[in-house]
């Protein structure tokens, strides 16, 4: 059973909610705000639980892995799979095994000094010291690793325009952040600039993307068309 101070502590974590919620559904309709944070509740449940990656496959979307070889990737590979099953016996998040950082270190350099690695201090050498020198050797003797074709074509670099009117189209959402006292990622998608800095003309079609919601549109998508008319 719980103790007193953890059922007062339960007690006062929850005891404003409802005079809370009043407050900011007030403070919501007197700005004219009511619908866009009804919109924004609608979308979020719509948002599902997403299964990380097994091991097997999740190395390889590892920030800093498209910088190995063939063979490194088959070395990071046996890595992740050990380092899995590490965190599995001590239900740990396997960040909090061995640091991505260090893997790719060992991956890198096969042949390393493991008491000389960067994040493998010597509980972890102590503890799997043997199951790294193991999945090392498991790499090293499988086949290279070819890394599948990106499903999407990589986007060409942006061109010195696309940078010039990104970077109006930035200021523009910081004015109008500042004239509302809002966050400017809620005033407009990043993504969706980035895109209308590639495609000015493209303007119609992001509105009605998923990405664009619809108050934003409605508030701010007039304001906005003058910035991409072709000059």
């Amino acid at each position: 059973p719980l103790s007193k101070a953890a059922l007062e502590y339960a007690a006062a974590d929850t005891a404003y909610l409802l005079p809370l919620r009043d407050a900011i559904e007030k403070s919501l309709a007197s700005l004219g705000r009511s619908e866009w944070a009804l919109e924004e509740s609608r979308r979020m449940e719509q948002i599902r639980y997403v299964a990380p990656e097994p091991p097997e496959v999740a190395y390889l979307s590892m920030k800093g892995s498209k910088a190995l070889d063939g063979r490194g990737l088959a070395v990071l590979r046996r890595l992740v799979m050990a380092r899995d099953q590490e965190a599995r016996r001590l239900d740990r998040p396997p960040f909090r095994v061995l640091g991505n950082q260090t893997l790719l270190h060992l991956a890198a350099d096969p042949g390393a000094d493991l008491t000389q690695t960067p994040g493998l201090g010597a509980p972890a050498l102590r503890r799997m010291g043997n199951r790294i020198r193991k999945a090392i050797q498991e790499g090293l003797a499988d086949e290279p690793v070819k890394r599948p074709p990106r499903p999407h074509p990589a986007m060409p670099r942006p061109t010195a325009d696309d940078d010039a009117r990104l970077s109006k189209l930035r200021a523009w959402r910081n004015e109008r952040a500042a004239e509302l006292s809002l966050d400017p990622a809620l005033i407009w998608p990043m993504i969706s600039l980035d895109r209308l800095a590639r495609e000015p003309g493209s303007i119609d079609r992001e509105l009605a993307s998923g990405d664009v919601r619809r108050w934003q549109a409605n508030r701010f998508a007039r304001s906005l068309r003058p910035l991409l008319a072709k000059r």
